[in-house]
């Protein structure tokens, strides 16, 4: 990115040889509001590399994206220097590949489904939930397995934003929470 003093991490070494080769999409959006951005999306991450081949790599991480809708809405905005680095879409899958040889295709061997709702406040994307799809050439390619889930709270009621008061400790400083001991006894060796 001439100009905006900012380089992109491609490669990284280690001790025998051991690399690890990043792609990117870059892209110059149109912003909500008129201008253009800049957005960069890790695309690509290959390693473990053949000894004697240049640009063979055994294993391989790609990243899909949402698309961009027909009216973007940016997810995230950030100046870098004069330039507005935005984050246009989410995270859709991650999918594990490997190959057996530098002339045989890549297989996949895992597959991160990534979903998302609209966040009751900022109806921004947030992640709900990552499902794991097995081998390709396995039954396990169409079977979901459940990685994790998430919920979030909201700050507001009814599409309103509400404030209440917070609970005020005889101190007068307000509480952000509570805690609680027990009256049992500590075992041997466990107190002071």
């Amino acid at each position: 990115l001439a100009g905006a003093g900012l380089w992109l991490l491609q490669e990284i070494r280690g001790a025998g040889g051991s690399t690890v080769h990043l792609d990117y999409s870059v892209t110059t959006p149109t912003l909500p509001g008129g201008g253009t951005g800049v957005a960069i999306d890790l695309a690509d991450v290959r390693y473990n590399p053949h000894p004697t081949t240049v640009g063979c790599y055994k294993n391989s991480i790609h990243l899909s994206y949402e698309p961009v809708g027909a009216s973007p809405l940016a997810l995230a905005l950030s100046m870098l220097g004069d330039r507005v680095l935005a984050r246009m879409h989410a995270l859709r899958s991650v999918a594990v590949f490997s190959q057996a040889s530098c002339t045989a295709g890549s297989v996949v061997l895992r597959n991160y489904q990534l979903s998302y709702l609209p966040d009751a406040d900022t109806h921004l994307p947030r992640l709900q939930s990552v499902h794991v799809l097995g081998r390709a050439d396995t039954p396990e390619r169409s079977t979901a397995v459940p990685v994790a889930s998430y919920t979030y709270g909201s700050a507001s009621s009814g599409g309103k934003l509400t404030y209440r008061p917070a609970q005020t400790s005889a101190l007068g400083f307000s509480l952000v929470g509570s805690t609680t001991s027990s009256t049992s006894p500590m075992p041997p060796g466990r107190g002071p």
